[in-house]
């Protein structure tokens, strides 16, 4: 699923090369994640239309914070894993 909120290398290379919106501004590593978020769809530079870019506003919510608890967790468990050495 994070393939559909990742912004594609544009030459697959890995440089430093900026990749621009139709109005000429850079478009940021996060621009897929906040139109995302927000319950837009994956705008006119990147056409995306995985069941991610299905879901409704209510559904979006929900897996987000389904996701942020599992990182919280993970998080919990390595803080109980360094604890512990």
């Amino acid at each position: 699923m994070l393939d559909q909120l990742t912004i594609p290398d544009p030459n697959g290379t890995g440089d430093d090369f900026k990749q621009v919106g139709p109005d000429g501004k850079e478009i940021r590593s996060n621009y897929l994640w906040e139109r995302w978020r927000r319950g837009a769809d994956s705008g006119p530079v990147f056409k995306r239309s995985g069941t991610m870019w299905q879901m409704n506003e209510v559904e979006r919510k929900a897996l987000e914070t389904k996701w942020l608890l599992e990182m919280k967790r993970e998080q919990a468990e390595g803080m109980k894993t360094i604890c512990r050495n």
